[in-house]
């Protein structure tokens, strides 16, 4: 049992629906299992092949249903109750989706932001970027919003009515817009900021990069690695495919600075204008960023 917050494109919004039934089967030895969800006023819901992880997440792939092809991850959540307590201290949200009207994908969007909670409700937006449809800008979306927690739905949060959050632990969750008004489905992932300490020294290191599976479907793909220096500067190689196209191994060379508009938040940019990346710290060994001005807009995750 429980509820389910979603929509597709060329479809009204289902958000808060609720699961009537479902059912799981034993994992096999190499921790796979089958998943079934039947939301209210379905007879055959939406089936899943789960792989477990670990004992808190899991890769789930949709196999059978009417909503398209799934993809994504689950997690355990680390609580059974949840509150405006839960979202305390910095933390970076990264997302992308599509852009729609009149029922079809009309753009992509991706998005990362820094903020804070207050632990009473209270969210402060601190520093955003924003890439849609190659428009690039920062620090359009900055400001207080207010979250409101299910008493029902231990760990769901809504914001404006048409965001939201799944909670499943301390600062993390799930996240979930379904703006029918401004014409905008996109998902990501809210996780809390453990660097404090923003210098070049504090970063530096090497990282192997990769993105969110695009939205734009035709658009390249990127996967490389780079090594942050202690002085600014960065070097590396990237990998990219898509459609009949394939370069492997391109060396790279520029430089990053920390974005003094807002300093104390983890941003820093890669490069400059449209050839560059917007990023923000999100612990010693971990920075989401999107490519500026990119017609195809995506997250990237740079991981040590």
């Amino acid at each position: 049992s429980g509820i389910i917050d979603g929509m597709r494109a060329d479809q009204t919004g289902d958000n808060g629906g609720t699961v009537d039934s479902g059912s799981y089967s034993a994992p096999d030895a190499n921790g796979r299992f089958t998943l079934t969800v039947i939301p209210t006023g379905q007879t055959s819901g939406q089936t899943f092949m789960v792989y477990i992880i670990d004992a808190n997440r899991m890769f789930l792939l949709e196999t059978a249903g009417d909503s398209g092809l799934q993809a994504g991850d689950m997690r355990k959540q680390q609580q059974s109750s949840y509150s405006a307590a839960n979202l305390s201290g910095p933390f970076v949200l990264y997302n992308q989706g599509y852009q729609y009207s009149s029922g079809s994908v009309s753009g992509y969007i991706s998005q990362v932001y820094q903020g804070t909670g207050n632990g009473a409700g209270s969210i402060t937006m601190n520093q955003s970027y924003e890439d849609v449809n190659g428009a690039y800008s920062s620090g359009a979306d900055l400001g207080t919003v207010t979250l409101s927690f299910d008493a029902s739905n231990p760990g769901r949060a809504t914001i404006s009515t048409t965001s939201y959050l799944y909670f499943f632990n301390d600062n993390s969750a799930f996240m979930l817009s379904l703006n029918s008004s401004s014409g905008y489905l996109d998902s990501g992932w809210v996780e809390a900021q453990t660097q404090t300490t923003f210098t070049d020294t504090a970063v530096a290191g090497n990282y192997l990069f990769g993105q969110l599976p695009r939205p734009e479907p035709t658009s390249n793909g990127n996967v490389g690695e780079l090594d942050l220096s202690n002085t600014g500067n960065i070097t590396g190689g990237i990998s990219t495919a898509g459609q009949g196209d394939f370069s492997y191994d391109q060396s790279l060379s520029m430089s990053y600075a920390w974005d003094t508009t807002v300093p104390n938040t983890g941003s820093f940019l890669v490069g400059s204008g449209s050839k560059g990346m917007s990023c923000i710290v999100i612990s010693s060994t971990k920075d989401a960023c999107i490519i500026n001005a990119d017609s195809g807009p995506s997250v990237l995750i740079l991981q040590q």
